[in-house]
């Protein structure tokens, strides 16, 4: 008699949809009914093989894998027949995340969930016997990897790092001697957060991302004629520029550093220092906002614009120097010295002292962009951290979510507190990683001989004096107030944002109540960049 087999599936949610438990039964008539079940909790995966381990206190992979039937043939050798059973619950979750993604849309956890599972996958293809279920598990990773493709682009800065998981895949397919994908270009958007839906480039609307952050302005981009047109206040102001509108002439003036810009509204002429520059489309008020063309807006000021046709997404750069501020025109002499930020000399003795200094700073902040937010092993933690998870309280619990919970607390938890945004925390704290890469490995020479920035970064010697200068220098050229303050033999910078001081050390952002401090015998030894104290 032939054999015939079938498979079952289902699923079923709680009235809120929180929780979901997904179920599948494969059957055939000489075999043993074999059957899964896996729940989804707010987003996260958790197979039925992870809760079993859970309530047996075991965390023995192989042992609680042998509860599960198998299909596998029972000829293999007996090693193969479990590296079988192990497989096939890698595959088995995998393919549960993408379901999650695909139902429910990214969120932190299900970015978070997808990763873990590669990870696992990975692990297993690293190791000697290899990847057993090569074939099958490919389908899967191809799934995957589709999501990512499809997808990726939407998935906020905030939730983790994309290019982990693209990362992953990769390695996982080189392995199991897989071709990767050689395109991970071709993304489309979605609707709204969390709900995956393809749409044609005629559906999607026009989006800005500037240096890496995606923008959201009260009127969105259009597309006009053939040209796209953005809010004209909305993008400069986010480029840093200082607008002005004149209701009696409709005329628009921008200015930044040496930069000027006007612009009448309804034409397609513009002025940049002067010079007439004709326009793509003339510019209009759409709901009340003057609507200019992108590439003009994004230019008129030095930075670039790439245009992404299928997810309709314009990406800026501002400038040459990957987001470093740099307003040379603002510039005093102190101590015979010119200097471009505040009265900050950095604690040089001469002019060209404070050139070559700041000229490496320079040099390292281009690379700010490609710091890693929270490092390597954390960041997806501290994605969540900013998304409201925190650690549990339990020393003993030594899993990497929960002490990169704890490290993010340390590290930027007083500015979680104080409300930061997320963009402005992020980019705060690739700065502060560039400023310690650059006193990294330098040598105290324990005299209190280092003073400045040039000791730091050209002779090569740092203490407490010459690695505040540093970092007030880092965070100057980025656009930031600093100052520095000392007591009791000890210096540290301050950097003031929204409104507030911090320090920082070690890794980390701690608030400061400055006058209590003055108070306290600190004095300053650093005047803030901007204003007064």
């Amino acid at each position: 008699m032939k054999n015939t087999s079938g498979c079952l599936t289902g699923k079923g949610k709680d009235r809120n949809g929180n929780t979901q438990i997904h179920m599948s039964a494969i059957y055939s008539r000489d075999k043993p009914v074999k059957r899964k079940f896996n729940f989804v909790i707010h987003g996260l995966l958790i197979s039925s093989f992870l809760l079993s381990s859970i309530i047996s206190c075991q965390g023995n992979t192989a042992s609680a894998a042998t509860s599960h039937p198998t299909t596998q043939p029972v000829m293999v050798a007996q090693g193969e027949y479990m590296n079988s059973q192990d497989e096939e619950i890698l595959i088995s979750n995998l393919s549960l995340a993408n379901k999650v993604i695909q139902e429910s849309g990214f969120s932190a956890n299900a970015l978070l969930s997808l990763m873990n599972r590669l990870k696992e996958i990975d692990a297993k293809a690293s190791t000697t016997a290899g990847f057993i279920s090569a074939k099958t598990l490919q389908s899967v990773l191809s799934e995957t990897e589709q999501l990512v493709i499809t997808y990726g682009s939407d998935v906020p800065s905030t939730w983790g790092n994309v290019q982990t998981v693209k990362d992953k895949l990769a390695s996982i397919k080189q392995k199991i001697g897989t071709e990767n994908s050689s395109n991970y270009a071709h993304q489309s958007s979605v609707s709204k957060k969390n709900e995956l839906k393809p749409l044609s480039v005629a559906n999607l609307t026009p989006s800005i991302v500037i240096d890496g952050v995606k923008q959201s302005y009260s009127q969105a981009p259009i597309s006009k004629s053939g040209s796209i047109l953005v809010p004209l206040r909305g993008v400069f102001e986010s480029l840093g520029v200082n607008v002005l509108w004149s209701r009696e002439t409709e005329t628009i003036t921008a200015n930044k550093g040496s930069t000027k810009v006007t612009l009448k509204m309804g034409s397609n002429i513009a002025y940049v220092n002067g010079s007439e520059v004709k326009l793509s489309a003339p510019s209009a008020k759409i709901n009340g906002c003057s609507m200019v063309p992108l590439r003009f807006v994004s230019e008129a000021f030095g930075g670039t614009v790439k245009w992404d046709n299928d997810t309709q997404t314009a990406y800026i750069k501002t400038g040459s120097s990957d987001n470093v501020v740099i307003d040379s025109t603002k510039t005093q002499k102190v101590n015979g010295i010119t200097v471009k930020y505040g009265k900050h000399t950095y604690g040089v003795r001469n002019q060209s002292e404070y050139d070559e200094s700041t000229k490496i700073v320079l040099e390292a902040l281009k690379g700010v962009n490609d710091v890693i937010f929270g490092g390597d092993l954390y960041s997806p933690y501290y994605y969540q951290f900013i998304d409201g998870a925190r650690w549990s309280g339990d020393t003993r619990d030594r899993s990497d979510q929960n002490r990169g919970l704890k490290s993010a607390e340390n590290s930027i938890g007083d500015f979680v507190k104080a409300g930061v945004s997320s963009d402005e925390i992020i980019k705060v704290y690739k700065i502060m990683i560039v400023a310690g890469e650059l006193i990294k490995g330098k040598k105290d020479p324990m005299d209190g001989s280092p003073s400045s920035i040039f000791d730091t970064l050209i002779r090569g010697i740092s203490d407490c004096d010459s690695d505040a200068e540093t970092y007030s220098a880092t965070f100057d050229l980025m656009g930031y107030n600093t100052m520095i303050i000392g007591g009791s033999g000890h210096a540290e910078v301050l950097i003031q944002i929204n409104g507030f001081w911090y320090e920082t050390a070690a890794g980390s952002f701690k608030l400061v109540d400055v006058a209590k401090a003055l108070e306290n015998s600190s004095v300053i030894v650093s005047e803030p960049t901007f204003g007064k104290l």
